[in-house]
């Protein structure tokens, strides 16, 4: 005789590897951005080339998922969001990653709009500094 609290189980299993799942993402979300605000100063030529090449490779995914981040889609998609990949605004209630992160240390909510030029402005800065470091280090 089967249990009938057998699907139940399966399905509270399934939703806690899912939020696993996406603490995760979060986290390596997080120790991306962390390593874009900073990875321009470290003193590692690999830090540096790992900038230059990745600040591209982030802007195309922003552009794949209408300036939204790949990992942002993933992970709300884990939890059950009803964002989609194609939306230039989070569903209602959904915060986006940077503003989940920033609007708790400042204290009030953060625009879209906000959101998307810090996120190009360190992404760029980042890159552009990593670069003019890595030519006055291979020139000479």
């Amino acid at each position: 005789m089967a249990d009938p609290q057998a699907p139940q189980l399966a399905a509270d299993a399934v939703a806690r590897w899912r939020r696993w799942l996406a603490a995760g993402v979060r986290a390596t979300h997080v120790a991306i951005v962390l390593f874009f605000v900073v990875g321009w100063a470290l003193p590692w030529t690999v830090a540096l080339v790992l900038v230059v090449i990745g600040a591209p490779l982030i802007h195309l995914g922003w552009w794949l998922c209408a300036d939204r981040c790949i990992l942002t889609v993933l992970e709300q998609r884990l939890l059950g969001g009803g964002s989609t990949a194609t939306s230039r605004e989070p569903a209602a209630g959904e915060a986006t990653f940077i503003a989940s992160v920033l609007e708790p240390l400042v204290g009030r909510p953060i625009s879209a709009d906000l959101v998307d030029k810090l996120c190009y402005g360190v992404l760029w800065s980042s890159f552009t500094i990593a670069t003019i470091r890595l030519g006055v280090r291979w020139s000479g």
